[in-house]
Formats: structure tokens, C-alpha cells, sequence
């Protein structure tokens, strides 16, 4: 679908092969230049409703008056205060202290908030956003996944050794499992036709990030190839939920505002946690 602010924006999920209930959710709020993927533990009712529930405190943090403001007296410097307070909302509605995890349920999140010339990304979990930039033909990774591999390969052990674990892909973070959570966001300097890719690991555990940029890159309408890249996942025997939302900017801006906003440093790299987006 193609609106007035000149961003393109499609979504699929499905269900997984082997699951009973689909625990991915995902927000697309063209009004507030919101968009995010949750993914809620384990394969039960509740863990829909938990990932429905963060994804809703986030869009609530970007209710009034943010959505009465012109566009052009947005910033995405309360964007990504903004995005702050959804995940730290979100996780104080979800956990309950004293409660088994089996019975309070948690959720990873990634969510971006775009403006004029940048956006601000943020994760807890393994959700992952990716970026496809026009003048550049690789898929890049924003996002780091909170995960016992991606400590593992942190402190320098060998992929093949980290993957090899059994507890390789648990998560290290969620939402809703402990009192407090921390995320960090990043802002990025946006371009004309950026691609942005969010998704639950059903999909980026399955299909490798070269096939990723490469679909991406070739796609024309992207409602089919948001359903494109969920066939793939499930071509790849996936059994998990697949969840993906796919931004294409289209011209000068996505919306308007932020002439005022700080020079941030163009491009994008892929980062370690800690690190900020230095002016």
C-alpha cells in the first residue's frame, strides 16, 4: 500500500508448520511511522496474547499527542524516547513478580520509528531488522540477537562450536521474564528507496541473508514479496511462526519534519551492543 507519506509498507505472518498457535505479532502504524515484530515464547494461546500486549504498549507510547502533532514538529529524537518507554511499558505490564514463566509468558520486540531523514531502530531478543540500501547490494543486519550464540561468538568462541551447543539459540533477554529491561536504540540517516526488513526468527533462522538481500532487492510489489520470503521460510523447513514486515521509501521523504535534527553519521554497520550512533 502506497500513502501519502511516501512509504510503501506490507506484512504477512503464518502460523508454523509444527505449531498450533501463531505467537508472532506485528504493528504497522503509517499514521505515527511505527512499525514493529513481536515474537511471544512458547506455542500457546498466551503466548499470543503476550506478544500482542507489548506491541500494544508501544503503540500506545506514540498515541497523543505525538499523532496530533504536524509532521514537521516531529523528531526523532523523541521518537526514539518514545520507543524507550513502549519497551519499558511493555515490560512492566507483562511481568508479574513471583510468577512462573509458564504462566506470564514473554516476548522478544524489534520496532523502528521513521522520520524525514532517519529512523530508530530497537530490539530485545532475537527479532531482527535488516536494511537494503540502494547504492549498496548486501542485506544489513541492525539488529543484535540476544542470544546465548551471539554471547558465545562475542567472546570469541568459533561458530562452529557455538552453534553446536544445546542452549545455542535461547534467548538471553525477552520481554516480560525479568523486573527491568534495558534496550538500546539506534538512529540511522535514512535514504531514498531504503528497504527496511522486520521479522521473527522464523524467518531469518531459515533463509540466509544473501537470499534476503537478493529477493528484497528484486521485488516490485511487496505485498508478494512479503509472502515470497514466509514461502522461503517455510521451503526451508521451518517450523516456527514467520512474521515480516517490509518499509520501502519511495522519493525525498518519509515524513516530513526533522530540519532541525543533529547531522548523525550516514550508513549503516552493523553494531555491538553498547555502541551508539556517534554525531
Amino acid at each position: 500500500m502506497l500513502t501519502e507519506l511516501r512509504i510503501e509498507i506490507a506484512a504477512a505472518t503464518s502460523v508454523g508448520r509444527l505449531r498450533r498457535t501463531n505467537a508472532d505479532a506485528h504493528l504497522v502504524d503509517e499514521r505515527a511511522g511505527l512499525l514493529a515484530v513481536a515474537d511471544g515464547m512458547g506455542d500457546t494461546p498466551r503466548s499470543a496474547a503476550v506478544a500482542k500486549m507489548a506491541l500494544e504498549a508501544v503503540g500506545e507510547s506514540f498515541g497523543e499527542p505525538w499523532r496530533s502533532l504536524p509532521p514537521e514538529e516531529r523528531s526523532i529524537s523523541e521518537a526514539k524516547e518514545r520507543l524507550l518507554l513502549g519497551v519499558v511499558e511493555a515490560n512492566a505490564r507483562l511481568f508479574v513478580p513471583g510468577a512462573k514463566l509458564s504462566s506470564r509468558g514473554g516476548t522478544t520486540l524489534v520496532a523502528v520509528a521513521l522520520s524525514t531523514r532517519h529512523f530508530c531502530v530497537t530490539s530485545v531478543g532475537d527479532s531482527r531488522a535488516y536494511l537494503l540500501r540502494r547504492s549498496s547490494d548486501r542485506l544489513a543486519q541492525l539488529t543484535v540477537d540476544d542470544t546465548v550464540l551471539q554471547e558465545d561468538l562475542q567472546a570469541g568462541t568459533p561458530y562452529e562450536v557455538a552453534i553446536a551447543q544445546r542452549d545455542a539459540h535461547a534467548l538471553t533477554r525477552a520481554i516480560g521474564v525479568r523486573p527491568a529491561v534495558h534496550a538500546l536504540p539506534f538512529i540511522h540517516r535514512s535514504a531514498p528507496g531504503d528497504v527496511l526488513l522486520l521479522c521473527s526468527d522464523g524467518l531469518s533462522d531459515r533463509v540466509r541473508v544473501e537470499e534476503l538481500g537478493a529477493l528484497l532487492a528484486e521485488a516490485e510489489d511487496l505485498e508478494r514479496a512479503a509472502h515470497h520470503l514466509i514461502e522461503r521460510a517455510k521451503a526451508g523447513r521451518s517450523g516456527d511462526d514467520v512474521t515480516v514486515v517490509i518499509a520501502r521509501r519511495d522519493g525525498a521523504a518519509l515524513i516530513t519534519g526533522d530540519e532541525t535534527e543533529p547531522p548523525w553519521r550516514s550508513g549503516i554497520r552493523r553494531i555491538t551492543p553498547g555502541a551508539e550512533v556517534q554525531p
